[in-house]
């Protein structure tokens, strides 16, 4: 984790676990040579991502920015996407010695499953609950209408 100070603010970045994404479909058309020097690719041209949040403390309140994938993906996805640390993000807050009751806001960029994923988890039913109770959860409302009716190429995501 990387913290500093701006103003009232106390920023915490931290990475939230992360997944393995194929090269080709995360870098589209171009080509290999171009991006594999950045980020190389293993030998199943899969490349490692990290999904990068932070923590905002300002004037008493939790901000948390990017939720990550979470843990409730099933064991078949979790294996394909070579997923690690689903909980990196409340793991991190343990360490900053938030508990996710004490979360007052969580923002994201997009519903994407590796920035949003980490919204909800299961609770002991099997069912879903949110992950920050408390908290308001805030998203773009284009973002909220995209991902209520997807084009066809960004369904699946």
């Amino acid at each position: 984790m990387f913290r500093m100070r701006l103003g009232d603010f106390e920023v915490h970045l931290l990475t939230a676990g992360g997944w393995h994404a194929d090269g080709g479909s995360l870098f589209g058309v171009v080509p290999k040579r171009l991006w594999e020097r950045q980020k190389p690719a293993d030998a199943d041209n899969l490349v490692r991502c990290a999904c990068v949040g932070a923590v905002v403390r300002h004037r008493g309140r939790v901000i948390v920015c990017e939720t990550g994938i979470g843990t409730k993906l099933d064991e078949k996805l979790a294996r394909r996407y070579q997923v690690w640390e689903p909980d990196g993000l409340l793991a991190s807050l343990r360490r900053l010695g938030v508990r996710p009751e004490e979360v007052d806001l969580v923002l994201t960029t997009h519903l994407h499953w590796d920035h949003a994923g980490g919204f909800t988890r299961r609770d002991r039913d099997g069912g879903y609950q949110l992950t920050f109770p408390r908290a308001r959860h805030v998203v773009q409302k284009s973002e909220w209408d995209f991902a209520l009716a997807p084009d066809p190429r960004s369904r699946a995501a």
